[in-house]
């Protein structure tokens, strides 16, 4: 993938893959929400679970009054920069940016534009890192995602983009960040901590499994 450029930026496009879906989500609040009691849980955990992590809410209720909600972490950090006024205002700034011709050179036909930030934001993360957040980002060009907001995952780095109209570039990329930094945002930092600790130890093991192999 080219580098990427501030908002206008020319950039080239070449076709890619269809992206894997888990590596990029559709910030949406049309997911299923199911209700269910604290008894119903304790009996099936496992498939509760299951359909959290496949996208549903579930509202946890305990004698028939709403108690606690179970969401999946990533739909937790896709909820936060959908509702967020921080990067609402990245968003509007990015988007003031092109609708003004801020950037000069901006072509309807532009697969790829990177807000400012986003770019800056982009260029400090270093090799590999970089690297594999630039794959993702790719890939999501190459599904042709619909219009809308959408986050696009690497193992440890986020972009947040909104897909926009016909007329208009694809996909506006307007803030990137570290899983971890969002996750703290959400959790605060002790929570974070314990779900990064897990992470790593999970992707030491996976690559040590691979170099076995």
């Amino acid at each position: 993938m080219p580098t990427p450029r501030p908002c206008g930026a020319r950039s080239g496009h070449r076709r890619r893959s269809p992206a894997d879906p888990r590596r990029h989500s559709i910030l949406s609040d049309h997911q299923p929400v199911t209700e269910v009691s604290v008894t119903e849980l304790s009996r099936n955990v496992s498939a509760v679970i299951s359909r959290v992590a496949g996208g549903e809410r579930v509202i946890i209720s305990r004698h028939g009054r709403p108690t606690a909600v179970i969401i999946a972490i990533d739909a937790g950090i896709d909820a936060l920069i959908a509702g967020s006024e921080g990067f609402a205002l990245l968003r509007r700034e990015a988007r003031e940016r092109i609708e003004a011709g801020a950037s000069a050179g901006a072509t309807a036909g532009q697969r790829l534009v990177f807000s400012a930030a986003a770019a800056a934001e982009l260029a400090e993360l270093q090799g590999q890192r970089r690297r594999m957040l630039e794959r993702r980002l790719g890939e999501l060009i190459g599904s042709r995602p619909a219009p809308g907001l959408v986050t696009v995952r690497s193992p440890v780095d986020l972009a947040a983009c909104e897909v926009a109209d016909a007329g208009r570039a694809s996909v506006l990329v307007y803030a990137v960040r570290s899983l971890a930094s969002m996750r703290e945002a959400l959790f605060g930092p002790q929570l974070a901590r314990a779900l990064w600790r897990r992470e790593l130890s999970r992707l030491f093991h996976g690559r040590l499994s691979w170099a076995r192999g």
